[in-house]
């Protein structure tokens, strides 16, 4: 009996995955975006993969960078990750090194692969903005 590889992914990475996406989307290259941000490119790179994680204010200066709310970001990670869950891939809400995840014998998700895994993002995230815009305002009536 053979029993298929254990696959990993952490929050971060699939944060990361989806500004990945949605940056690929609008054509932005992570040099603008990490200027956008305050960063250089190889920490926006490790953003994007999941190794580096971004403070609120980071946050809300990608996702104006990304011209969507900050929350709608978080809503599609949040959306991908009972996705993944789902499918049987182990996620974790903490950073994991590669080397640990490998160590475990899992096979770790971040950046492109990632994206291809979660498959369509950049639509979820106008998704998850809609879906917030109209559960706030049915919350104004």
């Amino acid at each position: 009996m053979t029993t298929s590889p254990l696959v990993a992914v952490s929050y971060p990475a699939i944060v990361g995955a989806i500004l990945l996406a949605k940056r690929k989307e609008l054509g932005l290259s992570q040099a603008e975006m990490a200027h956008a941000l305050g960063l250089n490119a190889s920490t926006w790179s490790r953003v994007e993969n999941g190794d580096s994680a971004l403070t609120i204010e980071q946050l809300v200066s990608a996702a104006s960078a990304l011209n969507v709310r900050p929350s709608s970001i978080l809503e599609a990670a949040e959306l991908k990750l009972e996705e993944l869950k789902a499918r049987g891939i182990a996620t974790g809400a903490n950073r994991a090194a590669l080397t640990a995840i490998a160590a475990l014998g899992a096979i770790p998700l971040t950046g492109s692969a990632l994206v291809g895994a979660l498959g369509p993002i950049g639509t979820l995230v106008g998704v998850a903005s809609a879906y917030f815009n109209a559960k706030h305002k049915a919350g104004d009536e």
